[in-house]
């Protein structure tokens, strides 16, 4: 039997007052951002010019996010994101779970070659300049399928699948068809609800990248009728050296209320508003996402 000494208990003691120490230090530097940036987003402009903002709002204050919904392209942005984000993530799960469960069967013909040709464009592209040329041959300028039709595969995402469908039990899927069930039945009624885990990590990635995508709407969209949220909010900030100018001229705000807001307070309560959906979706998936990423992790 080992005795522990005094000494060693002692030490232990420090060692574990040292991991809370680093541990809590590492949330505080985490944390503080985000709500530094809620605070000011809440604070007036004459608060965060005062350099008085730092947890707490100070003489809080709607008037910032009021003064983004005085755009008048941000309700129609907001719906393009949400309906690129649901469409666009609804149609690659279902293009990258079809191609990864029929490439993880080894009996399928020609599967290494499969294999190889969904893995070399995650090595070789053409390059920004062919990519424009072939969005403008397809017809898809100015069109709301540019947002959705080239994300439709992912590699990555469709190499995490496939390692995770060849996991998944076989016994399931030979008892489904001696019963006489056809290859999509044994998919979508036995492989899908086993794989939840996986399917919401790839989810929620897909859907972060929808939300926050801006850059092709940059390059193929130039109707303000289609640009999506975060290009919208990224032209508001760029704006936001004459918001209170433009604010008082075309919604006749007084010189004080107008001057309750600055640049800095516009910003910080747009970069809220862009988080804002995924902060929200987030907790009803992070059970499924703590899974999901531990996938690999261990075998068994």
């Amino acid at each position: 039997m080992v005795r522990y000494r005094p000494s060693a208990k002692r030490s232990e003691a420090i060692y574990q007052a040292f991991l809370w120490v680093v541990l809590l230090g590492m949330c505080v530097t985490t944390l503080y951002p985000f709500v530094n940036i809620l605070a000011k987003s809440l604070s007036t402009g004459e608060a965060l010019i005062g350099r008085r903002v730092y947890i707490l709002p100070v003489m809080p204050t709607l008037m910032n996010y009021h003064v983004i919904f005085l755009d008048p392209t941000l309700k129609n942005a907001l719906l393009i994101s949400a309906t690129r984000t649901l469409i666009g993530t609804g149609l690659h799960l279902i293009v990258v779970c079809l191609a990864a469960y029929a490439v993880s069967k080894r009996h399928l013909r020609g599967r290494r070659f499969f294999i190889l040709y969904f893995i070399i464009p995650m090595y070789f592209n053409g390059g920004l300049l062919p990519n424009y040329m072939l969005i403008r041959m397809l017809g898809l300028m100015n069109n709301l399928l540019v947002y959705i039709l080239p994300g439709l595969f992912n590699t990555f995402h469709f190499l995490i699948l496939t390692t995770y469908f060849r996991q998944l039990p076989q016994d399931y899927e030979e008892s489904a068809k001696i019963d006489g069930a056809s290859d999509l039945t044994v998919f979508f009624r036995i492989v899908l609800p086993l794989s939840a885990p996986i399917i919401a990590t790839v989810a929620l990635f897909s859907a972060v990248g929808h939300w926050n995508a801006w850059f092709d709407a940059l390059l193929y969209v130039t109707r303000s009728r289609l640009l999506p949220l975060q290009l919208v909010l990224q032209m508001i900030i760029r704006g936001a050296q004459t918001v209170q100018l433009i604010t008082r001229a075309q919604y006749g705000m007084s010189e004080a209320k107008a001057a309750s807001f600055t640049v800095e307070s516009v910003r910080a309560a747009t970069i809220c508003f862009a988080v804002l959906p995924i902060l929200c979706v987030y907790p009803f998936l992070q059970r499924y996402f703590v899974k999901g990423i531990m996938i690999g992790g261990l075998k068994g």
